[in-house]
């Protein structure tokens, strides 16, 4: 792509599930925003449920001491996301002063670009992240699902990939973050056979390093315990859309880019029901992406927890699928050490 000169244009982008990692209690101990992120959640989970604890924890205890098979639990992995989000998001603003042109979130991250774009208040942002993490749980209960990472795979895969026979096994796309990053979701059982048939035709690469995979083909198991973006979660959409209907959510003030529709959405309504139906809808982030750079955005900065967004985009970037002269950021990776 043309490398070209504009004015700064700043836009956020917020990730979704799967950045969650063991000991997040040291962001929260570096950063007062999201230690205050986390005390309002747990406040927030006593007036849902009467207690501040999920699953014999509350959320700063399960940012310390929760283990990656745990934090793949919906109830829990959630809240602590959407809770750190907006801990980074105010924290980005009013310590840093870094103000964006507009705001994208991937899937569970579009919550908290609500918030970013001053549609949602803290409160309902934080309450709603609770919800979701729990409808997620209970829609995964009834249908057990799982997600897959399809990374770098070569075009003669997706050219003999019949991919209306992959849905007839329920098996769908549902998260497009690049061109070489494709995310499924399906039938627990169904996709883990499915990445295992992946795998073996792609053995050749095994025992390499992680750096030396990097630009290779993976099929991979994702850390997201329901199956997102499909029909597997009827009952979380259903569920979240009766949650939102009451919440006072306010035209945005700033640019909101709804990964649902990639377009800028403005009218509430319009964004309660896209907020709801993404639960079972594909999402096709990379075209916010190219939606982004089209609009003239210089700089777009990841604030979430973790880098995966920024370091594929960077990827693309080197690929020539990015402008040249695009800033890609993480608040994690770039800008917080600044601030130390």
């Amino acid at each position: 792509m043309a490398t070209k000169n504009y004015p700064e244009k700043i836009a956020f982008i917020i990730p979704g599930q799967g950045g969650q990692t063991e000991h997040m209690d040291s962001l929260a101990n570096q950063v007062d925003f999201v230690a205050e992120a986390y005390e309002q959640t747990d406040r927030e989970i006593e007036n849902l449920y009467g207690s501040d604890k999920i699953i014999g924890r509350n959320i700063s205890e399960w940012a310390e001491h929760g283990t990656e098979v745990e934090l793949a639990d919906t109830r829990v992995t959630q809240p602590l996301l959407v809770a750190t989000a907006v801990g980074l998001i105010n924290y980005i603003r009013k310590t840093r002063k870094i103000h964006p042109d507009s705001v994208a979130g991937q899937s569970l991250g579009g919550l908290s670009a609500l918030y970013a774009v001053g549609s949602l208040e803290q409160e309902d942002t934080i309450k709603l992240g609770i919800l979701r993490g729990q409808f997620s749980h209970e829609a995964s209960l009834q249908n057990p699902g799982r997600m897959a990472a399809l990374l770098n795979m070569p075009k003669e895969f997706w050219d003999n990939l019949d991919l209306g026979e992959l849905e007839l096994n329920g098996i769908v796309q549902a998260i497009k973050n690049s061109p070489d990053q494709i995310l499924l979701s399906g039938y627990k059982e169904v996709l883990e056979d499915f990445v295992k048939t992946v795998q073996r035709q792609y053995a050749k690469f095994k025992g390499l390093s992680k750096a030396e995979k990097r630009h290779l083909p993976q099929a991979v198991m994702m850390k997201i315990g329901m199956g997102a973006h499909c029909f597997l979660m009827s009952h979380a959409e259903k569920a979240l859309w009766e949650s939102l209907k009451p919440i006072d959510l306010k035209e945005p003030t700033t640019r909101y880019l709804s990964s649902a529709s990639g377009k800028y959405e403005s009218d509430p309504r319009v964004i309660k029901i896209q907020t709801a139906e993404e639960l079972t809808s594909e999402v096709d982030f990379w075209r916010v992406m190219r939606k982004l750079i089209k609009d003239r955005h210089t700089r777009i900065v990841e604030v979430g927890m973790g880098t995966k967004l920024t370091d594929e985009y960077k990827i693309q970037r080197q690929k020539r699928r990015l402008p040249a002269s695009l800033v890609l950021e993480s608040v994690l990776g770039d800008i917080l050490p600044q601030a130390a």
